[in-house]
This record gives structure tokens, C-alpha cells and sequence, in this order.
């Protein structure tokens, strides 16, 4: 039996590890063509309408089904990812505070140059209003001195770069004034805000502009797949 040089795996067990990954990536994609049909039977327009109990019952029974085949997928996944995860989580966790430390290093580091290269910038955009100014009133001093601090640039450092983009004024942001396409919905906030009236088992209050509908939710409850 000849060995390799790949973990010192036989070349047997190499091909037979092969064949099995082949056999089940054809099973797999034959499952998701299965479902995906499922689906589509479902979602057409001619598909089984739920208009009495016995259909509410085959639905009900249906659903159980479709969520035992999602647990039992998670479940095989999970076989093999677990201890994965669990192997990256001890590793990040070597890592995470180094690269933390660095990061913050680094950001202050940029921030400290970006606020110089501000400074360097409103300097220039003063030093071209006077070189107007100058020009305009023919004060040839001023207008040379003007130049000067015009040419001003800030050094060029390689392997960075400078670039001027516009950003939030978070420290002067009035969020009673923003347009709402640019406000984000805070659903966890809202959904404490539900919880508060089903612990007392009221309806809930409308917010300006956020009103609320009655949904009914399908959800598994306890108990092992048959």
C-alpha cells in the first residue's frame, strides 16, 4: 500500500475519501432539487389551498415534517462544525486581544494624521481666498505669502495614501431632523416595547408612524420527531 505525501494518507483511503465526497455531493444536490420542487408545488397559484380543517391538518403535518428534515440536516452540520467552531473560538481568542490593541493603536494613529491633514487643508483653502483677495486688491507681497502657504502639501508617505471623503457630523447630528430613508428601525427596541403589553395581554399601542397588525406565527413546540 503505497503512502502519500499529503498526512501520510494511503492512496486507497485517499481515493475512497474522494468517491464518498463525490457520492454525497450528488445525493445533496438531489435533496435540494427535491425541495426546491416541494416549494415550487406550493408557492404556484394552482397549488393546494388551505380551505378546511383536513387541509389545515395536512399542512400542520407537513410543516412538522419539513422542520424534522431541517433539524436533522442542522444536527449533521453541526456533527462536523461544532468542534471546527470550537477550535476557531479557542484560536480568536488567542489572537483577538493583540489584534484589538493594534487596531486601536492604528486608528488613533489615523486619526491624529487625518486631523493634520484638516488643518493642512483648511490652511490651503485660507491661502487661496487670500491669494484671491491679494490679487484682486494687487498687494504683490500678500499674494507671494498666499502662494507659499498655497503650496503647502502634506508629505507623501509610501505605502499610504491620502484620500478626502465626507463623513457624519455625529457630534452636531439632530435626528428629529433627518429624512426618514436615512433613519434605521431599531426592531430590538421595538420589540421590547411589544413584550411590555403581552406580558400584561393587551393590545399594543401604535407609535407614530410604526402601526402594528395581528399575525399568527406557526411555531414548533417540544416533543421528538416520529
Amino acid at each position: 500500500m503505497k503512502k502519500t505525501d499529503a498526512g501520510n494518507v494511503p492512496d486507497g483511503l485517499q481515493l475512497w475519501m474522494k468517491q464518498q465526497q463525490t457520492v454525497s455531493q450528488v445525493i445533496v444536490k438531489q435533496q435540494v432539487q427535491l425541495i426546491n420542487q416541494l416549494f415550487d408545488e406550493l408557492a404556484e397559484d394552482k397549488a393546494i389551498p388551505i380551505e378546511s380543517d383536513e387541509d389545515y391538518q395536512f399542512f400542520g403535518e407537513l410543516l412538522k415534517h419539513s422542520l424534522g428534515e431541517l433539524k436533522e440536516v442542522k444536527k449533521n452540520k453541526e456533527a462536523v462544525t461544532k468542534p471546527i467552531n470550537a477550535a476557531l473560538r479557542a484560536f480568536q481568542s488567542w489572537h483577538q486581544p493583540p489584534i484589538k490593541a493594534w487596531e486601536a493603536v492604528i486608528n488613533l494613529i489615523k486619526q491624529k494624521m487625518g486631523e493634520y491633514d484638516r488643518r493642512k487643508l483648511e490652511l490651503r483653502e485660507a491661502a487661496a481666498l487670500k491669494l484671491a483677495q491679494a490679487a484682486e486688491e494687487g498687494d504683490f507681497e500678500a499674494a507671494m505669502e498666499a502662494s507659499q502657504d498655497l503650496a503647502e502639501e502634506t508629505p507623501e508617505i509610501e505605502g499610504l495614501s491620502n484620500k478626502e471623503v465626507w463623513v457624519p457630523d455625529l457630534e452636531r447630528v439632530d435626528l428629529s431632523k433627518v429624512p426618514v430613508p436615512y433613519l434605521a428601525l431599531d426592531m430590538d427596541a421595538v420589540k421590547h416595547y411589544l413584550k411590555e403589553f403581552e406580558k400584561k395581554k393587551e393590545n399594543p399601542v401604535d407609535l407614530p408612524g410604526l402601526p402594528f397588525k395581528r399575525e399568527i406565527r406557526v411555531n414548533q413546540v417540544g416533543g421528538k420527531r416520529k
